[in-house]
């Protein structure tokens, strides 16, 4: 059993911070809140523990999972370009539930990217994430915590039975509020392409695709 432990997202220890980042820099995979559900996680950059949690999720290969960053600077590390569009994109709605769609810098592990080079990618408006991808000072898988292709749940103690003996951290901060999932949008190239519609309208979207 893996260990859990509670948090407060109100008033977010430093301890717990350490301890997250602890486990993520060695390898680990921890269960942790974001700003729309409960997701697993590790070093992006850990190609081992990368494929742990596809095999964790049950999740197919071919199925890439996106990647938090906490700022513009981590996003230049893994993507090819990041186009006029995607920045006024990423100034309106990061931090908050837009993932946009990149092409992948070479070096990024194929189990990130799809069959056609791309990278998903986001700044959560999470508190606690933020804090945890500064104190690692990599990017952090973030996939739903569930089995693929099964609901998304948002309550810790029912993740915690499914999950608690797989992971190795489990931040439980309770049951989350209900939420949307993050809009997906596509820039990787000059027109934008929604992916699919979440939290943000796309209507809202639209007035920034000027081709």
């Amino acid at each position: 059993m893996g260990k859990v432990i509670k948090l407060n997202p109100h008033r977010i220890q430093t301890k717990i911070i350490d301890e997250a980042a602890r486990i993520i820099k060695r390898g680990g995979i921890i269960v942790y809140p974001t700003d729309t559900i409960y997701g697993i996680g590790c070093d992006a950059f850990n190609k081992e523990a990368v494929r742990k949690i596809f095999r964790i999720k049950r999740r197919d290969e071919h199925n890439p999972m996106l990647v938090l960053v906490n700022n513009i600077m981590m996003l230049r590390e893994l993507v090819d370009e990041i186009t006029p569009l995607a920045l006024a994109l990423s100034k309106e709605y990061w931090p908050g539930p837009l993932t946009m769609i990149f092409k992948a810098n070479k070096n990024i592990h194929r189990l990130l990217k799809s069959d056609e080079g791309k990278i998903g990618i986001r700044i959560p408006d999470n508190r606690f994430c933020l804090k945890l991808i500064e104190e690692c000072h990599t990017p952090i898988v973030s996939t739903s915590a569930n089995i693929s292709g099964q609901n998304t749940l948002n309550e810790s103690d029912t993740l915690i039975d499914i999950f608690g003996d797989k992971v190795d951290l489990f931040i439980d901060a309770g049951k989350l509020p209900p939420s949307l999932p993050s809009t997906v949008v596509d820039v990787s190239g000059k027109k934008l392409k929604i992916t699919r519609e979440g939290a943000i309208p796309v209507e809202d979207l639209k007035v920034y695709d000027h081709t």
